[in-house]
């Protein structure tokens, strides 16, 4: 669950990653407390390849790369090349034509964790993220279709939702999934549609 960005933590990065979770006793806490820090390490990085970018365009009269290997001269400390291919540009031209706040470079390397994972965009000076969650998104989908063909009721047993997932998912997953995120019934009515 290691990715290349985390050689350049800190020892606080990692110690402040323990404490972004209630307790360290299960595999989720340890997931959860990877993905933070993953996240931090993903947002460290961002930070650097933003400064490279910025040096790169005032020494190229306000233009914008055309490739990660052009930031390569730029990045301090020294980046392995690997580490830039797993980020694109998605801009390009001049920094005018950029924007205020547009994305220059997006992440591209795929999430190692399907549930506990963030993707990073970068503008030229912030940068957005958003949880990657593909059990969590492919078990919404599954939902939503037993509802459709359910006359709106919502799976409430791992085996309503099964046949409605595109790839299998541990059992306890999906439990879970039913029982934490998905609304309860607020009517009588609909709990005896349930049952």
């Amino acid at each position: 669950m290691k990715i290349p960005e985390m050689q350049f933590l800190t020892e606080r990065d990692w110690l402040n990653a323990g404490g972004s979770v209630k307790q360290l006793e299960n595999d989720d806490d340890y997931r959860r407390a990877l993905g933070s820090l993953r996240s931090r390490a993903k947002g460290v990085f961002g930070g650097m390849m933003q400064k490279a970018v910025r040096q790169y365009v005032e020494a190229n009269g306000g233009t914008l790369p055309t490739e990660m290997a052009q930031l390569q001269p730029y990045m301090n400390p020294p980046a392995d090349p690997a580490l830039l291919d797993r980020y694109g540009l998605v801009a390009n031209g001049t920094l005018g034509d950029a924007q205020r706040g547009r994305t220059i470079i997006t992440e591209k390397a795929p999430p190692l964790d399907n549930e506990f994972d963030s993707h990073f965009e970068f503008s030229l000076n912030s940068s957005y993220s958003h949880t990657v969650n593909r059990n969590g998104d492919a078990l919404e989908t599954a939902a939503v279709a037993y509802a459709q063909a359910n006359k709106g009721l919502l799976p409430s047993e791992p085996s309503q939702i099964t046949p409605y997932l595109k790839e299998p998912i541990d059992p306890g997953v999906v439990q879970d999934f039913l029982s934490h995120r998905l609304p309860r019934p607020t009517s009588v009515d609909q709990s005896k549609l349930i049952k």
